[in-house]
């Protein structure tokens, strides 16, 4: 894109790995009675879920839900379908049919997974099915959050896919302790 391959490659360099998110927003016809608007995760799929109509001035007919991946996840589907040409390291376009087909399903299903559940988050509380939904669409973000290891090149959860090293291993979203 008009960017000298030496101030990418010190780019690179510098910010060393990617953490990678996968994002599905999901429109339900009807309200889902899910007790909470955001919670997050331990699940292999889904990390976090907000409820996006419950947002002051949002307010819609429609029951609508943003839901993040966990990295691991999100690696694994760019490992599955590369973001850059394996030859040229061109980029590849994410493709709508790609995102609503696969990755947008995956976490649907999963956060119906999550809320359906007798032994998860909602206990004896679980729902029995989530609503039809009426709208999804989906995100790859390959560069989702900088590594927090971005100077330890031994992390167990790295991947170097495509020559771009991305990092599954995710840690608080505030900090909790002093990291060298």
């Amino acid at each position: 894109a008009g960017v000298p391959d030496s101030f990418s490659t010190a780019v690179r360099n510098r910010v060393g790995a990617r953490v990678p998110l996968l994002t599905a927003m999901i429109a339900f016809d009807t309200a889902t009675d899910i007790p909470f608007d955001a919670a997050s995760f331990d699940h292999p799929v889904v990390w976090f879920a907000a409820k996006t109509s419950s947002k002051p001035q949002m307010k819609t007919d429609k029951e609508c839900w943003t839901i993040v991946s966990t990295a691991a996840y999100a690696c694994d589907k760019i490992e599955e379908t590369p973001m850059q040409d394996p030859k040229t390291g061109e980029f590849i376009p994410q493709s709508p049919d790609y995102l609503t087909t696969v990755p947008g399903p995956d976490l649907l299903r999963a956060f119906e997974e999550i809320v359906c559940d007798k032994a998860g988050i909602l206990g004896n509380d679980a729902l029995t099915n989530l609503p039809k939904h009426v709208f999804m669409d989906a995100q790859r973000w390959g560069s989702a959050l900088p590594c927090h290891r971005h100077l330890r090149h031994e992390s167990s959860t790295r991947k170097v896919l495509s020559g771009v090293p991305y990092d599954s291993g995710l840690h608080p979203l505030a900090p909790t302790r002093i990291e060298e």
